[in-house]
């Protein structure tokens, strides 16, 4: 018997602890749900459906143009950094489904369909991506449903019901929405940051169930159509961000974390980049002019993740509370308490 059977043995045999756990004690082993789960949650939204809970989708579309009042009471931003492991299991608990209830002209049966993540930042309202509207503009003629709903889904597969939108700007591709009950834990928004800080994201790209990354903050950057004045909600709609965290189609809406476990911003969209080809001018900053992944003669040489920052979001908050007549600003921001690091000075002032 060779010696690396021998311990192992000799491991077995006395009880002494081994590395043959999967995981650490506690932690969540990611699982779709099942068909069960999935009809449980079905009959859930149905019943919701039936208590006249759930706005219908026609008026929520009707809002989006012409939003209902309301108010948005922010938290105020965390300024103690987290274990990655804390903020794994935050950002989990955290991140919330979008999910459509809808009345099927083909078989006459309800169903779900999954669209965007989403993540609390009120009791009673969550943000996401304004595109989480677009999924029956995809469907076919045929298909699209006459009747329909939007759900939230918490990690815990409870549902809420989405009553109202409170503000939707499909150029920042964010949209802020009311649920019932106003039951949820808020995460607040950050958007005191800088190229180089650490990021999260939790998502699932490409149906890939809980998938935590991490990586920095690259780059802030306008979109090359900007315009509105200086500060104001129509110049920040055309602010965005590139993290070096991982996510995909799927990932949509997902929150992007700061090492406080505050919400940096939100994933909106992918961009494969390769060289252009001969005759073709290179793709402006925020379109989707790129290289497809299966041109073979011209495969992506780097693929940007682009994501709508909080400063936008917090903006679009901002908005909703001076409609509703509440005119003072967000919480001041301390993101790191005192700040341990030297900030760039501008070499204009330094002195020689």
């Amino acid at each position: 018997m060779s010696s690396r059977w021998a311990w192992i043995g000799f491991f077995l045999l006395t009880g002494l602890p081994t590395n043959g756990k999967a995981q650490a004690t506690g932690v969540v082993i990611e699982e779709w749900m099942s068909k069960e789960e999935r009809s449980d949650l079905l009959e859930k939204a149905l019943a919701l459906k039936k208590s006249s809970k759930l706005t219908p989708g026609d008026q929520l579309k009707a809002q989006l143009k012409n939003p209902l009042p309301g108010y948005v009471k922010s938290p105020t931003p965390f300024s103690a950094p987290l274990d990655p492991v804390l903020l794994a299991k935050r950002a989990r608990e955290i991140r919330l489904w979008i999910m459509a209830l809808y009345l099927c002209p083909k078989c006459s049966h309800w169903h779900l369909r999954d669209l965007v993540a989403a993540y609390p930042v009120a009791p009673d309202v969550v943000a996401t991506c304004a595109h989480a509207f677009d999924w029956a503009a995809q469907l076919k003629p045929e298909e699209t449903p006459k009747e329909s709903y939007l759900l939230v889904v918490d990690c815990q597969k409870r549902l809420l019901g989405v009553s109202a939108v409170l503000a939707a700007n499909s150029v920042m591709d964010a949209a802020l929405l009311r649920v019932d009950p106003p039951n949820l834990i808020p995460v607040p928004l950050n958007d005191q940051l800088a190229p180089g800080d650490r990021v999260f994201c939790y998502s699932d790209p490409l149906g890939q169930l809980g998938y935590f990354s991490d990586g920095i903050l690259n780059r802030f950057f306008w979109r090359p159509e900007r315009q509105g004045e200086k500060g104001s909600l129509e110049e920040l709609a055309y602010l965005r961000v590139n993290f070096g965290t991982d996510w995909a189609p799927g990932s949509s809406g997902a929150p992007i974390l700061d090492q406080c476990g505050n919400v940096a911003g939100h994933v909106s969209s992918i961009h494969p980049l390769s060289r252009p080809k001969e005759n073709q001018q290179p793709a402006q900053e925020g379109t989707q002019k790129s290289a497809s992944s299966d041109d073979s003669s011209n495969p992506p040489l780097i693929t940007v993740h682009e994501g709508i920052p909080a400063r936008g979001v917090m903006a679009l908050i901002r908005d909703v509370n001076e409609r509703a007549g509440e005119t003072s600003s967000p919480p001041p921001v301390s993101p790191r308490g005192p700040d341990l690091r030297p900030r760039l000075e501008d070499p204009s002032s330094s002195k020689p």
